[in-house]
């Protein structure tokens, strides 16, 4: 939900960036960068290891670039970072739909293929 509320934002910036709305387009731009700041403070070094460093690493480089994008007014900029925000997003959704699928108990065998077995 976090990365949908930040591409969500950063979508919402480009309008009034392209306007030269600055007021707006900062509030946007700041709205997602909070989101990456939380993220980033949420990471787990202890037990997360290099994936916990990895994502620190994107967060902090996507902020970078929000920072880039809102000085230099550039929206070109702002979709770079959606990208990056929706292959994370597609990514830990591929690991939620993993765990569902390990989480599923395994079917018991009907008592059909139970005789067939024993046959």
């Amino acid at each position: 939900m976090l990365y949908d509320g930040a591409i969500r934002f950063l979508q919402q910036c480009i309008p009034p960036m392209i306007e030269n709305r600055y007021e707006e387009k900062g509030k946007f731009i700041n709205k997602a960068i909070s989101i990456l700041s939380h993220l980033t403070g949420t990471l787990d070094f202890g037990n997360g290891g290099d994936l916990a460093v990895s994502l620190c690493t994107t967060y902090q480089f996507l902020t970078k670039r929000l920072v880039e994008a809102n000085y230099h007014n550039d929206p070109e900029i702002i979709n770079e970072v959606i990208h990056h925000l929706r292959e994370l997003r597609g990514a830990w959704a591929t690991v939620a739909n993993g765990l569902e699928t390990e989480a599923q108990p395994v079917p018991a065998p009907s008592k059909r293929s139970d005789l067939s077995l024993a046959a």
